[in-house]
């Protein structure tokens, strides 16, 4: 054990993260192959009795993979993000900026789902708002840390684009 460092090494976090979720894929694309081997075996059975079928025993046409290469780019470039503002703020306020999606996720299913957002909802959306300035001022007061306003800057905005880029 020797003199404590400062975290500052985001990077190795966001790629255990997108190993452990490559590593899901390994099991859905197993868990595919054994239910087409069984859909398969169904509907040979069902067309050699020449019995009537339905539709759930016909195999499932495959899976475009290419669909989750767009959402795949958006979340690695949002943790990464958000990996970069944990190095500028203190891990209270990080993660209760991460917290603010809540927030951004309100107000786009307003702005593009037209949803109307009923009063438990609004209960929701300002207890995080509530949090959020405590933190923030702790953080602003706090006279543990000399951090410039450069520093504060570069740190929270990453972490806001990240809410509203998953949002």
């Amino acid at each position: 054990p020797g003199a404590p460092h400062p975290f500052d090494h985001p990077w190795f976090q966001t790629l255990v993260m997108f190993v452990g979720e490559s590593l899901c894929l390994l099991g859905f694309a197993v868990h595919r192959y054994l239910e087409s081997r069984k859909r398969s075996k169904e509907y040979r059975g069902l067309l050699n009795t020449n019995a009537d079928y339905d539709q759930e025993a016909r195999p499932r046409p495959p899976v475009c993979h290419w669909i989750f290469v767009i959402p795949t780019c958006c979340d690695l470039v949002g943790t990464s993000l958000a990996g970069i503002g944990l190095v500028y703020v203190n891990a209270s306020v990080w993660q209760m900026l991460r917290g603010s999606i809540i927030i951004f996720a309100g107000i786009l299913s307003m702005v593009f789902l037209k949803r109307k957002l009923k009063c438990i909802h609004w209960m929701g959306i300002s207890t995080v708002v509530f949090g959020l300035c405590c933190v923030g001022l702790s953080d602003v007061f706090s006279q543990g840390t000399k951090q410039s306003s450069w520093h504060t800057i570069l740190g929270r905005t990453p972490i806001i684009f990240w809410d509203v880029q998953n949002a």
